[in-house]
């Protein structure tokens, strides 16, 4: 299965683990896939999916990411509507 930003961060991971490293021209394919697919949404899945870091241009700093980041709570109301 083709898992475009997630599948080569999972594949280093696994790849480090066993003592092997992922060939070079990989993170050149997904560095292009990132430039096709900016303004599209598509890269914003990918990085939640990873909860890859966010690097600011506007601070210039980096934001790390994790669930609280990434994942937006229900409101309550929803809750409450529900019952």
């Amino acid at each position: 299965a083709f898992m475009p930003y997630g599948g080569i961060k999972m594949a280093q991971q696994a790849a480090s683990t066993y003592g092997y490293e992922v060939n070079e021209k990989y993170d050149k394919i997904f560095n292009e896939y990132h430039k096709e697919m900016f303004g599209e949404g598509q890269v914003w899945y990918n990085m939640k999916r990873d909860y890859s870091d966010i690097k600011s241009n506007l601070d210039s700093k980096v934001i790390p990411g994790n669930e609280d980041i990434y994942v937006i709570p229900i409101p309550q109301d929803e809750f409450n509507y529900r019952n």
